[in-house]
C-alpha cells in the first residue's frame, strides 16, 4: 500500500512489446491488470509503470466498466507475457516469431 509504480529492469534482444500483468486475487480466471511496454533491441530499460495505468482485462478482453480498482494492498502475482495479441483481438505491432531472449532484473514497487 502507498506505492505508485511497478519498477522493473528489462532487456530483449529483438526489441519487442511485452505486457506486465498484476493479479490481486488468487486464480487465473480473475481480473488481470495489464500494462504494455516496448523494449529497445539489446538495451536495458528501467520500466516505471504507473499502477494507475494498468487496465483491467479478462481473457484478453478489456473490461470497459471494471467492477473495482486494482487492490494495491493485495498483489497476488506478477507476470510478464509476450503475446501475438495486444487487447481485444488487436495484433501486437512489435511481435516477432522465432527465438528471442528476455532478461530482467529487480521487480519492485516504487513511490512517487
Amino acid at each position: 500500500d502507498g506505492y505508485d509504480y511497478l519498477g522493473m529492469r528489462v532487456r530483449c534482444d529483438k526489441g519487442m512489446r511485452y505486457k506486465v500483468i498484476l493479479r490481486d486475487q488468487a486464480g487465473w480466471d480473475t481480473i488481470a491488470w495489464c500494462f504494455s511496454f516496448d523494449t529497445t533491441a539489446g538495451q536495458w530499460i528501467d520500466l516505471k509503470a504507473p499502477l494507475s495505468a494498468f487496465i483491467p482485462v479478462v481473457r484478453g478482453n478489456t473490461l470497459r466498466s471494471a467492477p473495482r480498482a486494482l487492490d494495491r494492498t493485495k498483489i497476488y502475482s506478477v507476470q510478464v507475457m509476450l503475446s501475438k495479441y495486444e487487447y481485444d483481438g488487436g495484433l501486437n505491432p512489435n511481435f516477432q516469431e522465432g527465438r528471442f531472449s528476455f532478461d530482467f532484473g529487480n521487480i519492485r514497487a516504487l513511490k512517487k
